[in-house]
């Protein structure tokens, strides 16, 4: 297989000033994309205006009205010419040669559909972390219920097959490629993991910036596995909706720390003494692609 064409699609929302960065970090790849496209997502007009400027850089859409994250992504897909897709958020960054490594693994696995990744934390203080699982491999929906498959930045996928599943959830502001993890995994569509890191992630604290938005994001992985209850049952037996929550609340309030968060992963371990554990898969390694962004 030759993987011929890729769109690079580069969601954006009053960010003029950084996603200049982004678009930059796309056209220094070692093998350049086929096409990028810079999808506004309604932008206050004087921030839209500013968009001008990087017309050289990146083809300029808009949306007729704003999506959020998730949608303006899907409307970029919608929208794109090529046969694969890979996505950038606007104040983030392509590692150099993140092209050319997802490109060179898909040919050499001509059966892959979707192909996601690692990334590299820089922490306030400049650390650099890799998030991500270990070792490169097949993904199977075990996985994708217990971990973000791929972070939306890290993620090629064959254009038809993303189009095919509807895309990511637009009714999710968290999350939304762990959910789209499932859904993919579930569909029988072989995706696999590569085990390096393909962006950089700046704004981040590590682990500590689940504090600032611990509770939007518990909620959210909470209502993905209600979303898919049924296939956490399939998989993990007839509690298998209730251990994944289990394993949600020691996870996040873990992260939490503090009295609340402590409460909530007592509930968990209270869950989880009564029904069993999930087995963590510990080849796949730690930190998660759960993490906060």
């Amino acid at each position: 297989m030759v993987v011929n064409s890729v769109t690079v699609v580069v969601p954006h929302y009053n960010r003029p000033d950084f996603v200049r960065a982004a678009l930059l970090s796309i056209h220094n790849q070692t093998v350049r994309p086929a096409e990028i496209l810079l999808v506004d997502d309604n932008s206050s007009p004087e921030n839209r205006a500013k968009l001008s400027d990087l017309s050289s850089l990146a083809t300029i859409i808009s949306t007729p009205k704003n999506l959020g994250l998730a949608g303006a992504r899907n409307f970029g897909a919608q929208n794109a010419k090529s046969e694969w897709l890979a996505f950038l958020d606007d104040d983030d960054l392509f590692v150099q040669d993140k092209q050319e490594r997802q490109i060179r693994y898909l040919e050499a696995h001509p059966s892959v559909k979707a192909l996601g990744g690692g990334l590299t934390m820089v922490t306030p203080d400049g650390r650099r972390e890799y998030w991500g699982g270990k070792p490169t491999r097949q993904l199977t929906l075990a996985h994708a219920l217990c971990y973000t498959a791929s972070m939306a930045q890290a993620l090629m996928i064959r254009r038809d097959v993303f189009l095919e599943l509807g895309g990511f959830d637009g009714r999710l502001r968290y999350l939304e490629d762990l959910e789209l993890g499932i859904r993919l995994l579930a569909s029988g569509h072989e995706t696999h993991f590569l085990a390096e890191p393909l962006f950089i992630y700046h704004r981040g604290g590590g682990r500590q910036q689940l504090s600032f938005e611990w509770r939007k994001m518990f909620k959210a992985e909470m209502r993905i596995i209600n979303m898919h209850a049924d296939l956490a049952r399939k998989e993990f037996g007839p509690f298998g909706a209730i251990r994944l929550r289990a394993r949600c609340c020691k996870k996040h309030g873990l992260w939490k720390g503090q009295l609340e968060g402590r409460s909530v992963w007592a509930w968990g371990c209270a869950l989880e003494t009564v029904l069993g554990r999930i087995p963590e898969s510990s080849s796949f390694g730690q930190p998660s692609l759960d993490a906060p962004m």
